[in-house]
């Protein structure tokens, strides 16, 4: 299972990904995804790549631990509903590890960034406010195991989508936004991140 999670396959190019990522498209809402819920962890930023590579390096890290350990590993099965709305999580009937992930809609006005992992592929994650204040800020990066990168890329997509009908919204109410999805093929953003390490 994360023994896929793999950048990309050596075999291929990086070109022959993006062209392969340009035909993913999102042409409605909502999208339903059928995903496994690694995890989630605080993180101190409310948007940008930097704030959840440590947190899915961590989530990752926990389960190949178990896998090396050869525990048993069941990792909660829940639909995934991509809607203007927000994020709404609900349990597939499939699911065998009850009460772990959070079930429920997360409003789109509290999720303040989404992307497609740029390490593993198949790992679409997002940031949720849960506070935010000038006195404090508490935010709460979310990760989702996707059957294929195309998913990942998929919800990513999705999430833009949505975040675009709800600024149009807001610009109509005479609001801003203040949210982010990097739409950018992970190798590419892997470029980026590593210009940024340096």
């Amino acid at each position: 299972m994360l023994k896929k999670l793999t950048k990309f396959d050596k075999s291929k190019r990086k070109s022959d990904f993006r062209s392969e990522f340009s035909v993913v498209t999102v042409d409605r809402l909502p999208q339903v995804f059928v995903v496994k819920y690694l995890g989630q962890r605080d993180v101190t930023g409310a948007s940008g790549l930097h704030h959840v590579r440590k947190p899915v390096d961590e989530m990752v890290l926990k389960i190949r631990t178990k896998l090396d350990a050869k525990e048993d590993l069941n990792l909660p099965l829940i639909y995934v509903i991509i809607s203007p709305k927000g994020l709404d999580l609900r349990e597939h009937q499939s699911n065998k590890v009850k009460g772990t992930a959070p079930l429920g809609v997360i409003p789109i006005n509290f999720i303040s960034y989404g992307v497609q992992d740029i390490k593993y592929w198949k790992i679409f994650t997002c940031i949720v406010i849960k506070a935010l204040s000038w006195q404090s800020k508490s935010a709460t990066c979310h990760a989702f195991l996707c059957d294929s990168p195309h998913s990942g890329r998929k919800m990513a997509l999705a999430l833009g989508a949505a975040f675009n009908i709800y600024s149009k919204k807001l610009a109509t109410d005479g609001a801003g936004s203040n949210f982010q999805v990097e739409l950018r093929p992970p190798d590419e953003l892997a470029d980026e991140m590593q210009e940024y390490d340096a």
